[in-house]
């Protein structure tokens, strides 16, 4: 199947929305009134979930730049290795990725996302044992998929040979 941007933000923007509605319903479940049950339990599960998909939200992003970029289908999880081939020349969204990449890593996530496939993963980290989910975290995932996000947008455009301002 030919590469199609269009498609590709389609199911971008889908994911990204999902973390942001995920990450909002925790906020909602950790109040104790809140008509979806209810408490931190509750709401670490969505902010779990919110945090996997922003994970992957990542992933997809610099694939998509990969791919604008070299042409080249790339496979695998490690979205490190992944920015690491994609990355020279991109110090303006660097500070965004690392941070985003130091939230991952915190979590056991940076390398593989084994660990939201199977509770567990390779090493014996389990989900259960994931430390809490900081506020700001979901921020600069966030920035950092939306920055990449750019990215490709601009790569593409130039591709057209559309000059940027």
């Amino acid at each position: 199947m030919a590469f199609d941007i269009n498609n590709h933000f389609n199911i971008f923007s889908c994911y990204l929305r999902s973390a942001s509605a995920l990450h909002a319903q925790g906020i909602e479940a950790s109040n104790k009134n809140s008509a979806c049950g209810g408490g931190p339990v509750v709401a670490e599960y969505y902010y779990i979930t919110a945090l996997f998909l922003y994970r992957h939200t990542l992933e997809l992003g610099i694939k998509a730049l990969l791919k604008s970029k070299t042409g080249d289908d790339v496979t695998g999880h490690n979205i490190k290795k992944l920015w690491e081939a994609v990355s020279n020349g991109q110090t303006g969204i660097s500070t965004k990725i690392q941070k985003a990449f130091a939230i991952l890593a915190k979590h056991h996530i940076l390398e593989d996302a084994q660990l939201f496939r199977y509770h567990e993963d390779k090493k014996g980290v389990r989900l259960q044992d994931m430390l809490p989910i900081e506020e700001e975290s979901f921020e600069v995932l966030d920035q950092a998929a939306w920055a990449v996000y750019q990215e490709v947008c601009i790569c593409e455009h130039l591709k057209k040979g559309f000059p940027l301002r």
